[in-house]
């Protein structure tokens, strides 16, 4: 049998075959998705079911028909979610995903994900009817996001590469946003219908919110009970940190560059999150709700935060807290439990900020993925009894317990190789020295 496989190899100068499960439909699907892709780099595909690949993986049906299976023409062979790692190694936009599993426990999330989601086809008597994954308890995957999202992708890893760090940073970061963006706007197909064409436009260019179809619905009689009209305080309120953020870009950093060009950094850091997101994007909040529409800030106080829970529930970049709600914690809580939801939750969340800040920075990994570990573990304390008993979750003690947590490892998050190569040069480009 290695022999025959052997020969197959160098006949058709082949470098790797995947083998799927021929009577799955979403399994066929994919492959046939995928076979236009890998042809061009010499990795053809065969059903799990052919003769030569039983005999040559072994064991019961229900075992091999259980994961996808990759094999190399050097005879090295893979299963499940590492086999989708080493296919991936040969289409050029998924390779910089690629540095993402070199992180430690993303392995095993993978595999632990690929095992959940091959469980979803119920196959019976050799037969797998198709199970949308959306219905499943995985929202919004539509082939409309999907096409966005994988187009997006070849373009940010092509274009990436010349850029200088802090380019790359803005790229991959409006990658994900656009994506997001992608995922939330397939799940508001009836506010769509409602809304205006210069709605929807607003949505994708002018708000960076996530709750599309609050934003979306042509109801402002709702929208008016929902948001007051902004008051001439707050506009001056949104103004005031606005300003005071572009002072610390133009005008702390410099002076702190004397002294430390690290604490210069940061400053402009703490400058530009003022700018925007406190700032500009309250501004974008206030005018949209004077035109009716249904327009939350992403920050909301949240130095005035009593809890963890409350810190990145209902006060933190509250955009993304709609969009992981959504798509993250409700379908994985009922799989995982409440602790367990909330820990992928969060694991994901730095996965997300090691690409945006350790990938452009060439440095700090695992930094992220270990602060927002810190989060989730204290957001557990903090429910548990021991935590309520103390006193966290509530009160001066709970608002030491979110400050301490949340402000004291944050140079895990925003670590010195982003600070120095990401964050210094684009003060420079912005002029702020």
């Amino acid at each position: 049998m290695n022999s025959e496989i052997t020969k197959m190899y160098d006949e058709c100068e082949v470098r790797g075959w995947v083998f799927y499960d021929a009577a799955c439909p979403w399994c066929r699907g994919l492959a046939r998705r995928l076979a236009p892709v890998l042809r061009p780099q010499h990795v053809e595909f065969a059903p799990l079911q052919a003769s030569w690949p039983r005999a040559r993986f072994g064991g019961t049906e229900e075992e091999w028909r259980r994961e996808m299976r990759f094999q190399l023409a050097d005879g090295r062979c893979y299963g499940g979610a590492d086999a989708v790692l080493e296919i991936a190694s040969f289409i050029a936009w998924a390779r910089p995903w690629l540095l993402l599993t070199r992180l430690p426990g993303v392995r095993p999330l993978l595999r632990a994900a690929y095992a959940r989601v091959a469980a979803l086809r119920p196959c019976a008597n050799g037969s797998c009817p198709a199970r949308p994954i959306a219905q499943a308890g995985w929202p919004g995957r539509t082939a409309r996001s999907w096409a966005i999202w994988t187009g997006l992708t070849a373009v940010v890893v092509f274009a990436s590469s010349p850029l200088p760090a802090w380019g790359q940073m803005w790229l991959w970061a409006g990658w994900l946003f656009v994506g997001a963006k992608a995922l939330v706007w397939g799940r508001a197909r009836e506010a769509q219908r409602l809304a205006s064409r210069w709605r929807r436009l607003g949505f994708w260019l002018a708000w960076p919110g996530m709750d599309a179809p609050a934003f979306l619905r042509s109801d402002p009689a709702g929208a008016a009970r929902a948001w007051r009209k902004p008051t001439a305080a707050n506009w001056a309120f949104a103004a005031a940190k606005g300003a005071f953020g572009a002072a610390l870009v133009w005008g702390g950093a410099r002076g702190a560059l004397t002294w430390s060009p690290w604490g210069a950094g940061w400053v402009g850091l703490v400058g530009l999150g003022f700018l925007l997101h406190f700032g500009l994007f309250h501004l974008l909040a206030l005018a949209w709700r004077r035109q009716g529409v249904d327009a939350e800030p992403i920050m909301a106080a949240p130095i005035l935060s009593r809890s963890l829970r409350e810190f990145w529930g209902r006060r933190w970049n509250l955009a993304f807290h709609r969009l992981s709600h959504d798509f993250l914690l409700v379908p994985l809580r009922s799989k995982l439990g409440r602790a367990g939801a909330v820990a992928m939750v969060f694991l994901i969340s730095g996965l997300v900020h090691e690409l945006v800040i350790s990938v452009p920075a060439r440095g700090g990994y695992g930094g992220p993925s270990f602060y927002f570990g810190l989060q989730a573990a204290g957001l557990l304390l903090e429910s548990s009894s021991w935590g309520r008993r103390v006193g966290l979750g509530r009160g001066r003690v709970g608002w030491c317990f979110m400050a301490l947590v949340t402000a004291v490892p944050a140079g895990l998050l925003f670590h010195r190789p982003f600070v120095e190569r990401v964050i210094l040069p684009f003060l420079k480009a912005l002029g702020a020295f």
